[in-house]
């Protein structure tokens, strides 16, 4: 009876990991999109298929060992054991050392618990200055640009800027950004001269930095690929 109280309280508290650990994967993403206008190595979604993987794992050992228990009385442990736990061995040096690399690059600051921002906090100036400065000075062509680099630029603090984009514009910093560089490329392929360069070369001119981000994110702001807007235009 312990045994079995034991293994099933392995499986819950398995349970509870994989959960928790999908929760954070979820919010760091939403975290990163409020501080970021380029998700590249900062989203860890690399993470994702080594943290079911091992959920898997666990889940099918639990299940593997209560069957060859009731039904083979435990004769089958020597051909499992040994290959199950030197794969478990080579996925967790793997998520290490990948975890090790991707550190040097991923962003920093991320906090599980959200902080409140009080209502209030911009006026209409400073939403114009907003708008204003990402019209005029066009700050989105950076592809490095994030929410501090912006709120330097307008002389806001970092807060500000968030509350702005988030509660004044409803849409968070990857959005805010990206929505500026999709307008971009609309309006380069619409110049006399727009064969000059590739769809994606007025892509990366606009801002984008990865062919997927941008096809992705024009296909979200738009509903057409690039390629069906362009021929559009052209028609």
């Amino acid at each position: 009876m312990v045994y079995l109280i034991e293994q099933w309280l392995g499986i819950a508290s398995i349970l509870i990991y994989i959960i928790f650990s999908v929760r954070m994967l979820i919010y760091y993403r939403r975290w990163v999109e409020t501080r970021y206008s380029n998700l590249k190595d900062k989203t860890l979604g690399w993470l994702r298929i080594p943290v079911f993987i091992y959920s898997g794992f666990w889940i099918g050992w639990m299940i593997l060992t209560q069957i060859d228990r009731i039904f083979f009385l435990k004769t089958l442990k020597e051909f499992y054991f040994l290959p199950a736990f030197i794969g478990l061995s080579i996925i967790t040096c793997w998520i290490g050392f990948k975890g090790y690399i991707k550190s040097q690059t991923e962003a920093s600051g991320f906090s599980k618990s959200p902080k409140k921002t009080e209502p209030g906090l911009s006026n209409p100036e400073e939403v114009q200055k907003i708008v204003a400065l990402m019209n005029n000075v066009k700050p989105y062509l950076n592809p490095d640009l994030d929410l501090l680099k912006l709120s330097e630029l307008a002389n806001l603090n970092l807060k500000t800027t968030s509350y702005i984009i988030n509660h004044d514009l409803h849409m968070n910093f990857y959005e805010f950004v990206n929505k500026h560089r999709v307008e971009e490329f609309k309006q380069r392929i619409r110049q006399p001269d727009r064969d000059k360069l590739t769809l994606l070369g007025h892509a990366y001119e606009s801002g984008f930095n990865s062919k997927s981000t941008f096809n992705y994110v024009f296909k979200k702001f738009t509903g057409q690929t690039p390629r069906e807007y362009y021929l559009q235009c052209n028609n």
